[in-house]
């Protein structure tokens, strides 16, 4: 009993603590942050916590026993798919970990992880249950959403940047891939973007290969950075310098490198330029020293060309002095050899002349073709280009001048070098002025009274003094004045008085090798000072005087202040040579953060017409600024491309406005970009910078081309369309109706002027019944009504007003037409009027001047087509007639054949009547010849118009054409040669037949009319890539040459129409006085039952080629014609069909008229 109630007791302990640690872990789990759900079998929920409860926001007691897919599926849409997943996860792993859920309650949507687990334990004796925990993930999520957002943004600006910076910017994998390019890079290499992303980083750099790419990479891993200048090779093979800098960045694991590219070329040609100066500066230097230290004037002349071939970098050159006023060149340096010439020019002869009457340099960069080059010089000398500079002395008189060429193909001279080369000039008229007043000196030798008067001309200081104490001896006058001493004074000094810059022992020491012969002359450079005190640079040449046994020193001194100066004002205009490089041509302007403008450079306000004062600290928005749209409408400030980039935060492109400048008085077209920038990390503008283009000659040039264009489509339009038409009611109605569309009003009409000089209406628009009925009933005379006045005084009548019309209406029914304004346009041909072309309207619209001149333009070719639209009719008509005479004359012809046949008697009656009428059928045969010759002169005069006005537009004297116009004027052009020339053969015919071709006989080489003939089909034989074989020998004939060519070039464009490939062989005998020349080919050849037709008028034999070729039928029977009766030859063929043929012109050497 005891043992049992131990048992118990202990079984009640288990039971309280089994239920104690199931009650803990229940609170647990009710307590816990994180959603508990325990699902059956069946997907009910036995169990969940509070938590759970919060996110589904439901209660507890709702959702025990019921299907958890019942919540779920309210939530989340895919929720089914997401459970059985989670389910089948834990079921064949026993666990499920980290299945994403997302939930959408009625105010958010929340992120939850969900981590499951399999309940398997000895003591459940349930299966199938699974315990899933839910952990709110929403503010990591979100979190992590609003980091990614941000660093987007920054991202879109740092890619903004990026596509608007002017440099190229690129990424490159370890194998020299591109991973990215901007704008830019593509813009300066020339390709396209996915072009250059298929290309490696040395496909555009020709100075690279893979072995240095891969020593570049290995610098970057070692120094992180890159900077180097470059070659980069562009799409179309050019090169051009660049500066790279690039860093080398690993994310990922994975190697990059960034870099940036800029185009230095602006850069180096500065440098360039900078050096060139520099080294030409020190050039003139040396050379200006060179040429001083002489006083031989031939050396100085020598020194002084060789100084400015140096300088500019020549191959050749001269100099020349002045000799009787005239300028005298004896001496040639070429490389640096010398040879002697002698020319002479007088003022206005070739460039020195030129340079003579001008005193200023000359350049010519085109020797070949300058008016002022001597050619014959030219070709002898053989340069390209020149620079002519004169030496002028100090008063502006020319003492010479030198001239340097290139004789070979060089850099072009430019300002840069005369700038140089008179600054020598200024050198060597300083030593010809010294080297000629030493020849003075030497000349009047011990005449001390001659010497000082011509020192005393100097222009220059000249001193004597000792050689032991230096005290003057002599000084000239040039030099009291410059020093400001008396004579009396001077005479009681040294030297070493004025020369603040030695004293004895130094001067001695400079002086010894002239004392010691060692030296002739000497040049210094010191300053001397006046008796006041002050200073000033001199030049001095100094030399050794041996006079009556004692030495003296003779000093030259040029005065050099002006020579200094220059030197610094060189040095400044170099200066601005680097500032010019900086400067830009497009306007810029800076906005600060509120749109305030804080800067402006020179073409800013050049293109605004205002000065800093105006534009700094305001804004775009300031009243005081005048802008329009292209429209004519006002451009508000707040819509200025900086404001509206400043507001946007991004770039504004391409605006184009038009602002008022008040220095012209005129809204000047311009074109506007904004571009914000930001700092960084920083999203809002700190600043906006604007560039402005001046495109108002752009715009003007435009819209006059808009407008000259639509004028010449509409000129266009009505002349090939009047052109193009034989039918005159066709002509009148298409251009009454297209006059009216251009002028913009409601009718108008069309009169002829008939022979007997009264007007007949042709076509009528909007016209009422009374002025038709008044037109056709009634005869009316030029000179009365509206059109009749224009008739008669052969110009435009253009009635503005009512009042104006009234007044010179003379028919009550163009009274009545209440008509107020009215223009009417004379219709006039080779001086004679044929119609009246008369546009009105009943409103009170009024035309454009411009349409009006635009009718008044065409007038002339609408005329002319009525005028060849009436000869067509003309035309038709007598042929008409000529055909029923013939048509009788051949019945009467028939009958009195039968007649003879029937009545024998009367054989001799009826022969005479046949030898009648076959005279007049010769006479009626010639009538026709001269009929079509004067027709076809009729013809060919418009056709030459439409040849030559349509050339006119093709050559762009009426302004440019569009490729449509061009197309459809090239085909008016061609049709009408094509047309000229049937038109020529008709005539050339009649007046064969007639008895009239002119018959022009001169000498001249055969062999040049063959190769003007093969040269002018040239094209076609390309283009069917035919061989041709020329054997003609030089011959002279003395003959017809256009008849001849017209004859040859007949026979070689059949041969070439119809050899489709092969070769055609042109081959010309001498025989006695007789030439033979004849064209084979290998076409299609000719069947011999249609050898017979080949020179009968309009007749084309059936050929497969007949369809593709052009032709009328006239060429062989006019080459037989001509041959026959102008050259007195003959013309045979050969051929075989389906193999080729041959025509053979024989021709006597010399024709006989």
């Amino acid at each position: 009993m005891t043992v049992l109630n131990d048992a118990e007791e202990n079984n009640k302990r288990s039971i309280l603590k089994l239920q104690r640690t199931a009650r803990f872990f229940e609170a647990l789990l009710r307590a816990s942050a994180d959603g508990i759900v325990i699902t059956d079998a069946a997907k009910n929920i036995i169990f969940v916590n509070d938590t759970f409860c919060k996110f589904i926001s439901c209660n507890r007691h709702n959702l025990i026993g019921t299907s958890i897919f019942v919540w779920l599926e309210k939530l989340s849409s895919n929720a089914n798919e997401i459970w059985n997943e989670l389910e089948s996860q834990t079921k064949k792993n026993g666990i499920a970990r980290d299945v994403e859920f997302r939930m959408n309650t009625d105010s958010d949507t929340r992120y939850f992880t969900v981590n499951s687990s399999l309940l398997e334990h000895v003591d459940i004796e349930e299966t199938g249950l699974i315990i899933s925990i839910w952990q709110d993930e929403t503010e990591r999520i979100l979190t992590e959403k609003a980091l990614a957002g941000a660093y987007a943004e920054k991202m879109e600006i740092f890619k903004a940047i990026v596509h608007t910076i002017s440099d190229a910017v690129f990424w490159l994998d370890p194998e020299g891939n591109f991973i990215y390019v901007n704008e830019s890079a593509c813009k300066s290499l020339g390709y396209d973007h996915d072009e250059l992303m298929k290309l490696k980083v040395f496909d555009v750099n020709p100075r690279a290969d893979s072995a240095r790419w891969n020593a570049v990479v290995r610098q970057f891993r070692k120094e992180k950075v890159f900077h180097a200048e470059s070659i980069h090779r562009r799409k179309d093979g050019s090169e051009f310098p660049v500066e790279i800098v690039s860093s080398y960045i690993k994310l990922d694991n994975k190697e990059y490198f960034c870099g940036f590219g800029r185009d230095i070329t602006e850069r180096k040609h500065a440098e360039e330029f900078i050096s060139r100066r520099n080294i030409q500066l020190r050039i003139l230097s040396k050379a200006a020293q060179k040429i001083n230290t002489v006083l031989e004037i031939p050396v100085i002349m020598q020194n002084l060309i060789t100084s400015a071939m140096e300088i500019t970098d020549s191959t050749a050159g001269t100099a020349g002095l002045i000799v009787n006023e005239k300028i005298v060149f004896s001496e040639y340096n070429e490389n640096g050899k010398l040879f002697p010439i002698d020319y002479v020019f007088k003022k206005g002869y070739g460039v020195p002349g030129h340079v003579m009457e001008t005193k200023s340099p000359y350049i010519s960069n085109d020797a070949r073709n300058d008016p002022y080059v001597i050619q014959d010089i030219r070709k002898t000398l053989c340069f390209n280009n020149l620079a002519n500079v004169p030496i002028l002395d100090r008063k502006g008189q020319m003492l010479g001048s030198f001239q340097i060429h290139n004789t070979k193909k060089h850099r072009q001279f430019d300002h840069s070098d005369i700038e140089m080369l008179q600054g020598l000039a200024s050198s060597a008229a300083i030593a010809l002025e010294n080297a000629r007043l030493m020849e003075d000196i030497r000349k009047v030798g011990k005449e001390k009274k001659s010497l000082s008067l011509i020192l005393d001309k100097s222009l220059n200081e000249i001193y004597i003094f000792d050689s032991e104490k230096f005290r003057f001896t002599y000084v000239n006058s040039g030099g009291c004045k410059n020093l400001g001493y008396s004579l009396k004074s001077l005479r009681s000094m040294t030297f070493l008085d004025i020369t603040p810059g030695y004293d004895e022992v130094l001067f001695r020491k400079y002086i010894t090798p002239l004392i010691q012969h060692k030296k002739k002359k000497l040049l210094l450079y010191t300053d001397l000072r006046r008796a006041n005190g002050s200073h000033y640079p001199i030049e001095l040449h100094l030399q050794l005087i041996e006079q009556e046994g004692s030495h003296l020193f003779l000093a030259i001194i040029i005065d050099i202040t002006e020579r200094k100066r220059a030197e610094k004002a060189l040095s400044l205009s170099e200066e601005k040579y680097r500032t010019l490089y900086e400067t830009m041509a497009q306007g810029v302007i800076y906005h600060n953060e509120s749109g305030t403008i804080i800067s402006a450079n020179f073409a800013a306000q050049k293109i605004l017409g205002l000065s800093p004062g105006h534009l700094i600290g305001r804004t775009s928005i300031d009243p005081m600024w005048k802008a329009i749209h292209e429209d004519g409408s006002d451009f508000p400030g707040e819509k200025h491309p900086a404001m509206v980039a400043l507001r946007t935060r991004k770039e504004v492109r391409n605006v184009v406005m038009g602002v008022f400048n008040p220095e012209v008085k005129e809204y000047r077209w311009i074109q506007v970009n904004a571009i914000p920038q930001t700092r960084y990390a920083e999203t809002r503008p700190y600043q906006v910078y604007t560039t402005i283009n001046d495109i108002t000659e752009l715009k003007r040039a435009k819209d006059e081309m808009q407008l000259a264009n639509e004028d010449l489509r509409i000129i266009n339009k009505i002349i090939s369309t009047a052109t193009g038409l034989l039918d005159i009611n066709q002509i009148l109605d298409t251009v009454l109706d297209e006059c009216i569309k251009i002028v913009g009003l409601e009718g108008g009409t069309i009169c002829f002027v008939e022979p007997d000089e009264t007007l007949k209406l042709g076509a009528h628009r909007s016209t009422s019944k009374e002025t038709i009925i008044d037109l056709t009933t009634n005869k009316i005379r030029i000179g009365e009504c509206l059109c009749g006045a224009a008739a008669r005084d052969l110009k435009p009548l253009i009635l503005p007003d009512r009042e104006a019309v009234i007044k010179f209406a003379t028919r009550e029914a163009t009274r009545k037409e209440d008509i107020r304004y009215h223009a009417a346009f004379p219709l006039i041909t080779r001086g004679k009027c044929v119609g009246v072309l008369c546009l009105f309207t009943r409103t009170d619209k009024k035309p454009d001047v411009k349409k009006l001149k635009i009718i008044e333009l065409i007038s002339s070719q609408v005329a002319l087509s009525i005028r060849n639209a009436q000869l067509y009719e003309e035309t038709k008509e007598y042929a008409l007639t000529l055909e029923k005479k013939v048509a009788q004359r051949t019945k009467q012809l028939h009958e009195s054949q039968l007649g003879l046949l029937n009545l024998m008697d009367d054989i001799n009656k009826t022969a005479v009547e046949l030898d009648k009428a076959n005279k007049r059928l010769i006479e009626l045969d010639l009538m026709k010849s001269m009929f079509i010759a004067s027709t076809s002169h009729e013809l060919r005069t418009p056709l030459n118009s439409i040849i030559g006005f349509t050339s006119i537009l093709l050559e762009g004297w009426s302004g440019e054409l569009t490729p449509e116009q061009r197309e459809h004027i090239q085909i008016v052009n061609t049709s009408g040669k094509h047309l000229l020339s049937l038109i020529n053969d008709v005539i050339d015919i009649s007046k064969i037949e007639a008895g009239k071709l002119e018959v022009r006989v001169s000498r001249f080489n055969l062999k040049e009319v063959i190769d003007e003939v093969v040269s002018t089909l040239k094209q076609e034989l390309n283009g069917k890539g035919l061989l041709v074989i020329i054997d003609v020998a030089d011959m002279e004939l003395n003959t017809d040459r256009r008849r001849l060519l017209q004859c040859i070039m007949n026979l070689f464009s059949n041969a070439v129409k119809f050899t489709e490939k092969g070769e055609i062989k042109i081959i010309a005998k001498s025989t006695n006085n007789e030439i033979e020349i004849s064209i084979g080919d290998s076409g299609i050849g000719i069947k011999k039952e249609d050898i017979p037709k080949l020179f009968t008028p309009f007749v084309r034999l059936d050929s497969p080629l007949t369809a593709k070729t052009s032709g009328t039928g006239l060429g062989l029977y006019l080459s037989r014609k001509l041959t026959q009766e102008v050259l007195g030859g003959t013309i045979n063929v050969e051929s075989e069909y389906e193999k080729g043929s041959i025509f053979s012109l024989r021709i006597p050497r010399e024709v006989k008229i």
